[in-house]
Formats: C-alpha cells, structure tokens, sequence
C-alpha cells in the first residue's frame, strides 16, 4: 500500500465575529472541507486538534492514496502520533472492558501500572519506565515496603492477585500489555495497527 500525509493549513483567525442579537458573537472559524490528496485516496486517520494552532503535528491528515510516495515504515515514521492514538483507543477500550469484568470502576486500578510494573520485573525488565517516569523496580519497592515486602515479592503478589480474580481479567490485561507494549510499537504494518482496536474489543467481548 501507498499512503500520503497531508498536514492542513492552520486555520486562522481561530474565530470570526457577527452580530448577534444586541452584540457581536465570536465563532469558531469553520475548518474548510477539501478534496483527498488524489483521485481514489481514503482518509484512514486524522488528528486535527491544533488545526487553529501553529503546530503541524496536530494538523495531520493520513491518507491511503494510490498515487502516494511513502510506505508503510516511512508515513509511520513521519506520523508517530498515529501508534500513540491507537495505544490511547485500546486503553480506553480496556477500561471498559476491565469495568465490565469486575463490574467495580476502582478495581481496574489494580491493573494498570502496578500490573505492568511486576509483568516487566518478572520478565527481567526492572529498568521499564511507568507513565510516571519511575523503572519498575522502583515503583515496586516503594509500594512494597509499605507492606513489608521486597519488590520480587510484591511483583509474584501482584500477578498472583490478578490471576485470583479471575481468568478473564488476567487474559484482558495480558491482551492489553502484549498490543500496547509490544505488537503496536514494533509494528511497521498500518493495517496491522490500526485493526488492532477492533481486535483488541473482539477480544474483551465488547
């Protein structure tokens, strides 16, 4: 396949103003609609969230486009906030998922970094970063000694605490840390990255 990245023009001034009843009302200027890159081109993903802003990368636009010049590896190397998206979508989609199973919205917190943290641990990887910047190793020590416990055993209470639950969260998280930390982001296949949320909601039964 071909693809094509158009960034869009910033839209500005961000807003326009006419008159309203007894006073001028500001409103968004309206993001102006134009034709695909090329005849037979599809829009496949779009993040136009600064489209009234200076920045590019928020004014992208991807296309699969028969007349296009990138590849795979190179629009996903020019567009690295496409993966970054789809890992958000999945996130979301887990949640869900994860509140469905346990019909309890604070349980998912259990599964969330704590869960990552003893996975990468386990796995030899106690140099991971969590999303608040701390290695798994540390994020498990300072947890486990409010409980007494070493960082190793405070991982195996982690995982072994998951799997007591039940089957279908240890299997939800399992499907979530192995498309968010490995599939997607060693990916250089856009179909492969962008059906992985569908699959991911099969998946989960949602």
């Amino acid at each position: 396949m071909a693809y094509t990245i158009r960034i869009r023009e910033q839209v500005v001034p961000k807003y326009t103003q006419r008159p309203g009843p007894g006073k001028i009302v500001e409103r968004l200027n309206p993001v102006p609609i134009i034709p695909p890159p090329s005849p037979g081109a599809t829009l496949i993903w779009s993040d136009l969230s600064g489209i009234y802003e200076a920045d590019p990368a928020k004014r992208l636009e991807l296309w699969e486009d028969p007349q296009g010049l990138l590849n795979d590896a190179a629009a996903l190397a020019e567009c690295p906030a496409l993966k970054v998206a789809i890992i958000d979508k999945i996130k979301q989609l887990r949640a869900v998922a994860l509140d469905k199973a346990t019909r309890s919205p604070g349980v998912s917190a259990i599964y969330a970094e704590n869960y990552f943290a003893a996975v990468e641990y386990q796995a030899g990887r106690p140099e991971s970063l969590t999303k608040a910047g701390m290695t798994a190793e540390v994020h498990l020590t300072g947890l486990a000694a409010n409980l007494n416990m070493t960082a190793p055993q405070f991982a195996d209470y982690i995982i072994k605490e998951n799997r007591r639950v039940g089957p279908p969260l240890y299997d939800i998280e399992g499907e979530y840390t192995r498309l968010a930390y490995a599939v997607i982001p060693l990916s250089q296949s856009i179909p492969e990255i962008m059906a992985a949320p569908a699959q991911f909601q099969q998946f989960c039964g949602l």
